[in-house]
């Protein structure tokens, strides 16, 4: 069934204060005996998908669909954030139809401002509203999506397998984007390695480069249901930053069949390690501080980087899965030893074996900040910070 007209003023509240949603546009299903819709096929314009309005003149051969039931479920969920109906900028229907024609989304409320679960919710809305109709998420997902924030879905394996750990992050709300490129990516790249898998460049189908990230089906099967649940929730805990200096995660998808891939985006530009080497003059402070706010971004989520160095900024990347990866790699045989970068490393993560936490990330953030600073003032000693050729400096007063 097509609800075909939702929005707050079709939803009734019962005395002990339950949603009942009403005013079904009957036409849509089909052997339809009984119309109990006042507002027949019409339109309401300011929660109406855009591929609607190609038919506003014709209203009685308007095409409903789940599709636009879920762009309307994303106006009427704005709608009961900030207690106005959507365009609320717009006094006048037709600057609405402009705005929705040309693919202008409704103005971000104060409501839904500063904060990362804010953030996300926002995200969400706009994967609602999206012009293409296909790409916008199912309920169920939007569903999945909102549950998550109070109560995580329990990741459950019959046994332990990359296509349970892909359908959980799915269920999850993670987007599948096998719709938008090539799982095979027979053309990309391998760009590094490690124990636990690699990043490769690949592409979408729209020509955007991207970084592959993948967890080969090896480490998935070796690890416990403990460790491949803490993994699949560290992997959707990052597809929701949305913190403008953390490396925001895309999409999932198989990868060659035998892998799960992580998709991101691809930056040109490289690490800040290259960087800082290639254009030196830039505002290290800013940078400094960027890093930092992503750094207490990830803690106020309960995340540990677990590796932060100038490799991984000033989009802060690399999570590696720093409480998990270990554990499940341990046993293999192709294992190197799990170490972040020793000079970067808090103490007792050396002397002992220590938990990363968030008290080792400030650690490493100290270092990274003081490498930020020594490359400033340069001089003709070259010296080798973990494979990387640093100029040696002298700090004034130092």
């Amino acid at each position: 069934m097509i609800h075909g007209d939702l929005k707050a003023m079709n939803i009734l509240v019962s005395q002990d204060l339950a949603i009942k949603i009403s005013d079904f546009d009957c036409s849509i299903v089909s052997d339809c005996s009984l119309l109990f819709s006042a507002t027949g096929q019409a339109i309401s314009l300011r929660w109406a998908a855009p591929e609607l309005m190609d038919s506003a003149e014709d209203e009685v051969n308007v095409e409903k669909t789940r599709q636009s039931d879920v762009y309307a479920l994303g106006m009427t969920l704005l709608e009961i954030v900030t207690g106005e109906a959507p365009y609320s900028e717009y006094r006048l229907d037709v600057g609405v139809m402009k705005a929705v024609v040309i693919g202008k989304l409704p103005k971000r409320p104060a409501a839904l401002r500063e904060g990362n679960r804010k953030d996300v919710f926002w995200n969400l809305l706009e994967q609602c509203w999206n012009h293409e109709q296909m790409a916008r998420p199912s309920a169920q997902r939007v569903l999945a999506r909102l549950q998550f924030e109070t109560d995580p879905p329990e990741f459950k394996v019959v046994g332990p397998s990359l296509k349970d750990m892909f359908e959980w992050l799915l269920q999850c709300g993670c987007a599948d984007l096998s719709s938008q490129m090539d799982s095979g990516q027979d053309d990309a790249m391998i760009v590094t390695g490690g124990a636990w898998g690699d990043i490769w460049k690949g592409q979408l189908y729209d020509g955007t480069e991207v970084a592959i990230k993948t967890m080969r089906a090896s480490v998935v099967e070796r690890g416990s249901y403990k460790e491949l649940k803490r993994a699949a929730r560290e992997i959707y805990t990052w597809s929701r930053f949305t913190h403008p200096n953390i490396h925001q995660l895309m999409g999932i998808i198989v990868f060659k069949d035998h892998q799960l891939g992580m998709v991101s985006q691809w930056m040109k530009n490289g690490n800040l390690s290259e960087c800082m080497r290639k254009a030196p003059a830039f505002d290290r402070h800013q940078t400094c501080i960027q890093i930092t706010s992503a750094i207490i971004c990830m803690h106020h989520q309960g995340v540990i980087h677990g590796d932060v160095r100038s490799q991984g900024a000033a989009k802060l990347a690399s999570f590696k899965l720093a409480n998990v990866t270990p554990n499940i790699i341990d046993s293999s045989p192709e294992y190197r030893p799990w170490r972040t970068s020793v000079r970067w490393e808090a103490p007792e993560l050396i002397l002992e074996r220590g938990t990363k936490s968030e008290s080792t990330d400030v650690y490493a953030l100290g270092m990274t900040i003081l490498v930020r600073q020594i490359i400033k003032f340069l001089s003709h000693a070259l010296i080798d910070i973990e494979g990387d050729t640093y100029r040696e400096s002298t700090l004034p007063g130092v």
